[in-house]
């Protein structure tokens, strides 16, 4: 899948992607292998510019944007090596590169946690817990309890986006229920890009993107024209227009 409107954010991206690189520097080098295995993932290489999107609508200073972002890339990153981490009824061998699993994906979630503290964020702490929390459930269901595919994205990949939306809306200063709605086009947004990307799972993106639509109408209820979030929901409508129109031909 290509989604063109991050070309927009390339100098959003770069930044990042150096700021992202600069706070793990230490690590990099153990580090490179599990970067190395995600450069065909498409959530690790979509979900930053959606973020940075929602962030760059709220009116919020790019650095303040390209922190965010690394936060929640960071946590993805996490998430993923600690994926890699199975029982051992599941075959896990208790050897050093379990160990060493374990113990960077941890540095990493304290990475996390600094991160927000050192952007000025520290009022966010709770809302990054109650993320964690939910995707954590997620992955003990996936892993535990054979989740379906569609309950695992639910759990695990939804929260990332409501999380990073909800935040970006605190951040601006919305009301309460601006906040809200601004959550609910993040789960939406971000669950359309994640089924979007599964072939067998195109029809059960509609009912996101058809959400998506309205809550952005719901929020941009100002008419704020031309804005890169707008482009991202009108992009994603028009890729399961054409993924659609692909599968009855």
């Amino acid at each position: 899948m290509q989604l063109l409107f991050g070309r927009e954010l390339d100098i959003e991206i770069k930044e990042l992607e150096a700021f992202f690189k600069q706070g793990l520097s230490e690590w990099w080098d153990d580090l490179y292998p599990y970067l190395n295995a995600l450069q065909g993932d498409n959530t690790w290489n979509f979900m930053p510019a959606l973020i940075l999107s929602a962030y760059k609508y709220n009116g919020l200073n790019r650095q303040m944007s390209v922190s965010m972002a690394s936060i929640f890339k960071t946590v993805y990153l996490a998430n993923y090596i600690h994926g890699l981490v199975v029982d051992e009824e599941q075959g896990q061998v208790q050897n050093q590169e379990l160990q060493f699993n374990i113990l960077i994906a941890d540095f990493l979630f304290g990475h996390v946690l600094k991160q927000l503290v050192d952007c000025g964020n520290a009022d966010l702490l709770d809302l990054l817990s109650v993320m964690i929390a939910e995707i954590n459930e997620g992955l003990v269901l996936k892993h535990k309890f054979n989740a379906d595919d569609l309950q695992s994205l639910v759990k695990t990949r939804g929260p990332l986006y409501s999380t990073a939306f909800v935040m970006a809306a605190k951040l601006a200063g919305h009301n309460e229920y601006d906040r809200k709605v601004f959550q609910e086009l993040g789960f939406n947004l971000g669950m359309a890009l994640e089924l979007l990307q599964e072939e067998m799972m195109v029809v059960e993106a509609q009912n996101y993107i058809v959400k998506s639509e309205s809550l952005f109408h719901e929020i941009n209820r100002h008419n704020k024209v031309g804005s890169l979030l707008e482009t991202a929901v009108h992009e994603l409508h028009q890729h399961f227009y054409c993924a659609e129109k692909a599968a009855v031909i």
